[in-house]
C-alpha cells in the first residue's frame, strides 16, 4: 500500500468521528449561554473541543494499530501526550470555569511537560543562555493564550489553523499527526462556519493551538535545542498565525497601556470590532482573517528565505489594517443616529 494511503484513511476517520460527535453534541451537551461579550444569541454547545480530540485520538489509534509509522512513532505519541494534558486543562475550564491564576498555573505545568517530554528548548545567544528555560516557558504560554484569545468568531480560529495545518503538511509531507488533525478540524469547521452551530470551548481552542505549537517546535528542533538565531525557520513554521496573533498582541498591549487587566473579558479585539461595531457578518470577518493568514504566510516565508521586502510588506499591511479598523470605528461612532 502506498505510504500516503494510511494517512488519508486515518484523516477520513478523524473527519467522520469528529463530525458525528459534533452532530451528537449539537444543542445537547455543554451549552454556552450568551452574555454581554458573546457573539451568539442562542445557547450553543461547546462540545466541539471534545469531538476534535476524540476524532484525532481515534484516528491515531487506528493508524498506529494497522499502519504503524516506520520512523520514530514514539515521538508522535509524546506530542499527543503533551497535547492531551493541555486539552484536559481546557476541558476542566469549560466545565468548571477557572480563575486567570489557575489557568496560568495549568499552562505553566503544560509548558514544563512539553520541555521535558519533547526535550525541546529555544536557545538564546550565549550571553543570554541562562534565560533559555524562562524564554521557552513564556513562548509556550504566550502561544497557548493567543490561541485561546483568537477563538471569538465563527470559524476564525479553526479556519486559521486549517491554513497553518495545510502549510505544515506542505513543508513536512511525512508527518503523521497533522494530516489526521486536519481531517478533524475540517469536520468542526464546516459545522461552526458560518452559522456557529457548535463551538469548541477552551478545550478546543487550546487543543488546536497545542497541536500546531508542539508539532511545529518538534519539527524545527527534532527533540533538541532550537537556536533563536534560526528565527527564519520559526517564522516560516508559524507564519499563517501571524495575522490573528498580531491582533491579539496589539489588543492586549493597548489594554495594558490603558490600565486594563490583560486577562479581563472584553470585546476589544479587531475581529470583534468588525462584528460588534462595524456590523460585518461572522462569515465576512472570518474570510478576512483567513485571507490574512494566507497573505502572512506568503510574505513572511519570503522573509524567511532572506527577502527583507516580504517582512516589510507584511508589516506595512498589518499596520494599515489596524489603522483602517480604528478609523472606521471612529467614523461609525461619529455617524449621527436616526431619531427614535
Amino acid at each position: 500500500m502506498h505510504q500516503s494511503q494510511p494517512s488519508l484513511l486515518s484523516m477520513g476517520l478523524a473527519f467522520l468521528t469528529t463530525y458525528i460527535l459534533c452532530k451528537m453534541g449539537e444543542g445537547r451537551f455543554l451549552l454556552a449561554y450568551p452574555n454581554h461579550r458573546s457573539a451568539h444569541s442562542q445557547p450553543t454547545s461547546i462540545f466541539g473541543g471534545i469531538a476534535m480530540f476524540v476524532g484525532v485520538a481515534t484516528a491515531l489509534f487506528v493508524q498506529f494499530l494497522f499502519f504503524p509509522p516506520s520512523e520514530q512513532p514514539i515521538n508522535t505519541l509524546k506530542i499527543f501526550g503533551c497535547i492531551s494534558l493541555l486539552w484536559l486543562f481546557g476541558l476542566i475550564d469549560d466545565v468548571y470555569p477557572l480563575s486567570a491564576k489557575i489557568r496560568l498555573l495549568f499552562q505553566l505545568i503544560f509548558s514544563i511537560v512539553v520541555i521535558l517530554t519533547l526535550n525541546t528548548l529555544i536557545s538564546l545567544p550565549s550571553p543570554l543562555g541562562f534565560l533559555n528555560i524562562p524564554f521557552t516557558l513564556l513562548f509556550i504560554m504566550g502561544f497557548i493564550n493567543a490561541s485561546n484569545f483568537s477563538d471569538g468568531i465563527n470559524g476564525l480560529w479553526s479556519g486559521t489553523v486549517l491554513v497553518c495545518s495545510l502549510f505544515m503538511v506542505y513543508i513536512n509531507p511525512h508527518d503523521v499527526m497533522i494530516p489526521i488533525f486536519l481531517g478533524s478540524v475540517v469536520a468542526y469547521f464546516i459545522l461552526n462556519f458560518p452559522k456557529g452551530r457548535i463551538f469548541m470551548g477552551d478545550s478546543g481552542s487550546t487543543f488546536l493551538g497545542g497541536v500546531i505549537l508542539c508539532q511545529g517546535l518538534f519539527n524545527l528542533s527534532y527533540g533538541g535545542t532550537l537556536p533563536i538565531t534560526h528565527y527564519p525557520s520559526i517564522i516560516m513554521a508559524f507564519s499563517p498565525l501571524a495575522f490573528v496573533f498580531a491582533d491579539v498582541f496589539v489588543t492586549l498591549s493597548k489594554r495594558i497601556i490603558q490600565g486594563h487587566h490583560p486577562f479581563e473579558a472584553h470585546k476589544d479585539h479587531y475581529f470583534q470590532k468588525l462584528v460588534h461595531i462595524l456590523k460585518l457578518s461572522h462569515g465576512t470577518t472570518t474570510l478576512i482573517y483567513i485571507a490574512g493568514s494566507l497573505l502572512s504566510a506568503l510574505l513572511l516565508v519570503r522573509f524567511a528565505l532572506k527577502d527583507i521586502w516580504g517582512l516589510l510588506g507584511y508589516g506595512v499591511l498589518q499596520i494599515f489594517y489596524f489603522i483602517m479598523i480604528e478609523w472606521l470605528c471612529v467614523k461609525k461612532s461619529e455617524k449621527p443616529k436616526p431619531n427614535s
